[in-house]
């Protein structure tokens, strides 16, 4: 039983990094530089976004996965979860941050959300025809 957990939790973690890396690498990162330049460090701490990496899958498997019953409630709950999880993060900010705008701060909690939904489906799909 438990190590379907850990099969889920790896497979939704490579998933999710994946993904991730592509937005933020490809697509979001010269918008991301624009807005945050005065407060980006010269080098990413490569261990703390890994952890923060790790604990979003965590969530999608303990909460989601195991309280879904079918693809649909997957795509909800994990758009739940998301819109929650990248809504606290991203509202935090734009109260505490000068420089953290509206369109980023509504871009990122709409990717957070989608990120999430497409996790928690792909991670039920595969659950359902690998893992029985």
């Amino acid at each position: 039983m438990i190590y379907k957990y850990i099969i889920k939790y790896i497979l939704s973690s490579v998933f999710l990094i994946s993904i991730d890396l592509i937005w933020l690498l490809l697509i979001i990162r010269s918008k991301m530089d624009f807005w945050l330049i005065v407060l980006m460090r010269e080098e990413v701490v490569v261990w703390s976004a890994f952890f923060a990496w790790l604990l979003i899958p965590l969530g999608i498997v303990l909460l989601i996965d195991r309280n879904s019953k079918s693809i649909k409630e997957s795509a909800i709950y994990g758009a739940i979860y998301g819109f929650c999880l990248y809504g606290v993060y991203e509202f935090t900010n734009y109260a505490i941050i000068k420089s953290w705008s509206l369109s980023m701060l509504f871009l990122d909690i709409i990717w957070g959300t989608l990120l999430c939904s497409i996790t928690a489906v792909f991670l039920r799909y595969v659950s359902k025809k690998w893992l029985g």
